[in-house]
């Protein structure tokens, strides 16, 4: 058993509590090719991926390619810049902070990091629309789904309120991983340990089921021929 406990928490400790590994230092552009410069930056989790556009049948002038390219490597720029920001404040405020149980730098801290998604999200869907300004509407015609500014704006809200609560759960994960680490240098009995664990298991679960709400408020955004388009759905 108290194997088990131990590989349990060492998972639960070496796994990135974002799930994502932000960059930490200077790391040159991705090449931009065709493909990508009209690859949607969007990527909302519907729970489906949307297809990608056949880039062939777009027939891009050299002149489109050029706009789009530059305004893609703008906005990899602004990834690059925001996920700096983003690991900074991750590793060198917030790690610490709830060390201390600095609770004021801790909130402090996860608006830095909300603020700085909200940043990065803008960039993108400045992207996505000044892309659909240099297509023509023809080619616009191949995009498999292409969403409305409002249907981007109610997505957005409902994005913004997951990522929030996201982030709550994210930091309550950490603490909970923190004080196991804490009670086991301490030889806590087996009892206290687990019972921490098992908090830690209610966060990923609460985790998994926020997830599946959020996908359901997504696919509410969407048309009727949207729907049917993803998920083959009759209604």
């Amino acid at each position: 058993m108290k194997k088990i406990l131990g590989l349990i928490l060492s998972v639960i400790i070496s796994i990135s509590i974002l799930g994502i590994s932000y960059a930490q230092t200077s790391k040159p552009l991705i090449r931009v090719n065709v493909k990508l410069i009209v690859t949607d930056p969007l990527k909302y989790d519907l729970g489906k991926t949307i297809p990608e556009v056949d880039v062939d049948k777009l027939n891009l002038t050299p002149e489109q390619k050029d706009k789009l390219t530059k305004l893609r490597e703008k906005l990899q720029e602004n990834e690059i810049k925001y996920q700096r920001q983003f690991a900074n404040t991750w590793n060198k405020t917030l790690k610490p902070a709830v060390q201390k149980s600095d609770q004021n730098t801790i909130k402090k801290a996860k608006e830095e990091l909300l603020n700085t998604l909200k940043e990065l999200q803008k960039a993108r869907i400045n992207y996505y629309f000044e892309m659909q300004k240099i297509l023509t509407q023809e080619q616009l015609k191949h995009f498999p789904i292409l969403f409305t500014k409002e249907q981007v704006d109610r997505f957005e809200q409902i994005r913004e309120d997951y990522d929030r609560e996201r982030l709550n759960l994210d930091i309550a994960r950490m603490i909970e991983a923190y004080k196991v680490q804490e009670l086991r240098k301490g030889n806590a009995s087996t009892k206290e340990i687990n019972t921490r664990i098992a908090l830690i298991v209610a966060i990923d679960n609460k985790k998994k089921d926020d997830l599946i709400n959020y996908r359901v408020a997504l696919r509410e955004v969407l048309t009727k021929e949207q729907r049917e388009f993803l998920f083959a759905e009759k209604k």
